[in-house]
């Protein structure tokens, strides 16, 4: 079992393996798209996720969720999850928590629209020292209460 699955109860998977498997049905941005992120802009990642209940594993599968690029990396990049994963006694992931993603995890990229507002930032800090919680906030119809972050899937990709 992989340390970070038994560990955080996910894991990042690469969504160029995935296409390079299934390249008619799994398309994914060009990979000059995927190194080019500014801040800001969104990324589809794939997350495999174990869910646990009184420690046995009841569910396992892979789950799209977007993050908002917050830095640019050596590695690649900083983001913050913008979705809810969900809850399970060992899932250690939250919608705000900081994600650390390179290229290859990127399923798909988009621009959130204008009316998706920064908040400011919050308490909480990227491992190097980077605010995160909290960023953003869809200012549209059926937006969510204010101070609350806000899923941006939906909103149109570029290729």
């Amino acid at each position: 079992m992989n340390f970070k699955i038994a560990r955080d109860g996910w894991e990042l998977i690469s969504a160029e393996d995935r296409n390079a498997a299934h390249p008619e049905t799994f398309q994914i941005p060009a990979r000059e798209k995927r190194e080019s992120l500014a801040p800001g802009e969104g990324a589809k990642l794939l997350f495999n996720i174990e869910t646990r209940e009184g420690g046995h594993v009841v569910d396992r599968g892979v789950d799209r969720m977007w993050v908002i690029v917050k830095a640019r990396t050596d590695a690649g990049y900083i983001g913050v999850l913008d979705n809810d994963p969900g809850t399970a006694e060992n899932l250690r992931l939250r919608e705000g928590d900081c994600i650390t993603f390179g290229p290859e995890h990127m399923a798909d990229i988009a621009t959130p629209p204008r009316e998706y507002v920064p908040l400011g930032e919050g308490p909480e800090v990227c491992g190097d020292g980077i605010p995160a919680h909290r960023l953003f906030r869809w200012s549209g119809e059926g937006s969510r209460e204010a101070g609350q972050t806000g899923a941006v899937f939906g909103f149109p990709a570029r290729r």
